[in-house]
């Protein structure tokens, strides 16, 4: 059966949600949502769409989900036009309705997951984990959390390791395909002055300084996270992405926002993670612990084809490359936004001191092939 599209929150009725439910087995067949009401959770940073908390009643108390997690479309026509160029609605539908139940570690289940191209409308109806801890990037993961968060992130990407042709992901773009490479690169060379005017004062000297050296060699940046091994990245794995058990019976972590997967280098996203997710006492103390474990988990889920040297490489090209984001995100800051504001800082300030302390731009750098002149 066919059920109805509901774009908006507030389009869910209950006799919709009666019918998803009874069709995925969550509520028997007799079981019958009497009303339904929805908390809007968008507020926050970055938001490509329209997140809420669907709360349920039913005719029969306990007969189902006390609560649901409504992901939709973004009402702003920029964001869907963004969504639309890069196919995120598309990628999130296909990664629950293809991969989602299969992978570890835990992902939401969804019971309902469309994508509307020729309107750009999408929804998703997950399983909600309320209760658990949301991470928060502006403070950064803390040592426990962290340890969780790569231990995870290690198993997913063991997973996919050197999988990525499997004709099952054709639909998974690479991080270095034409379309993402030239509009980030766009984006960095229009971004870096104003990412340099809004943090010059987190920003180490030796970074303003780069600008030319650094945008130059974004396209070797590029190729090199797609030389070697490949795996399946989500992206976009941050703190703010991460829910983590906070009661008996709770998983040890959750990931959500599963809307720009992608093909790459695993480590480039553990590098991520480490430079700009984890709390300021955490990485002065703990960065070395961390490192080691994402690589002594991946052994232990069965990659034996990757050596440490290898690794390492790889950890130190992908602290360079994610300074991309900080530019990227920075020149479309909107700092009427104080959350805004100091995620975007604090995701700067972390990243850029990071390759400065490993002073990654007198040595990694300028290894890397220039390509023409930087604006």
């Amino acid at each position: 059966m066919t059920l109805p599209f509901p774009p908006q929150p507030g389009d869910v009725t209950p006799e919709w949600l009666t019918g998803v439910l009874r069709s995925r087995g969550a509520i028997g067949p007799q079981a019958t949502v009497t009303a339904v009401r929805h908390d809007s959770l968008s507020e926050g940073v970055g938001m490509m769409g329209t997140v809420s908390r669907m709360h349920l009643e039913y005719d029969n108390a306990g007969d189902g989900p006390p609560s649901m997690i409504l992901k939709s479309a973004s009402e702003a026509p920029k964001s869907r036009e963004v969504a639309a160029k890069f196919r995120l609605y598309e990628r999130e539908v296909n990664f629950y309705v293809g991969l989602g139940g299969s992978l570890e570690p835990e992902v939401p289940h969804a019971y309902f997951a469309e994508y509307a191209p020729e309107t750009v409308d999408y929804a998703i109806l997950m399983q909600d984990f309320n209760g658990y801890r949301t991470g928060d990037q502006v403070v950064g993961a803390d040592i426990d959390q962290a340890r969780i968060a790569v231990e995870a992130l290690a198993r997913f990407h063991a997973q996919y390791w050197d999988q990525v042709d499997d004709p099952a992901l054709e639909w998974v773009p690479s991080t270095n395909s034409e379309l993402v490479r030239e509009s980030m690169i766009e984006g960095c060379i229009a971004g870096w002055d104003k990412m340099v005017d809004l943090f010059a004062d987190l920003l180490p000297a030796r970074l303003k300084e780069s600008k030319s050296a650094y945008l130059s060699r974004l396209p070797a940046l590029y190729a090199a996270m797609v030389d070697g091994h490949q795996t399946l990245a989500h992206t976009d794995y941050r703190a703010d992405n991460l829910l983590f058990g906070a009661q008996p019976g709770h998983q040890p972590i959750v990931i959500l926002d599963w809307s720009a997967v992608a093909k790459s280098k695993g480590v480039q996203y553990l590098a991520n993670f480490l430079t700009q997710n984890i709390s300021d006492h955490c990485r002065s103390n703990h960065e070395s612990e961390l490192h080691g474990l994402y690589y002594q988990t991946l052994v232990k889920a069965g990659v034996d084809s990757y050596s440490f040297e290898e690794f390492d490489r790889d950890y130190e090209l992908g602290v360079l490359f994610n300074f991309v984001y900080a530019i990227v995100i920075a020149s479309a800051l909107d700092i009427s936004n104080e959350r805004a504001t100091a995620f975007v800082g604090k995701l700067a300030s972390r990243s850029a001191e990071c390759i400065v302390e490993r002073d990654l731009l007198d040595t990694l750098l300028p290894a890397l092939p220039a390509s023409g002149e930087s604006r």
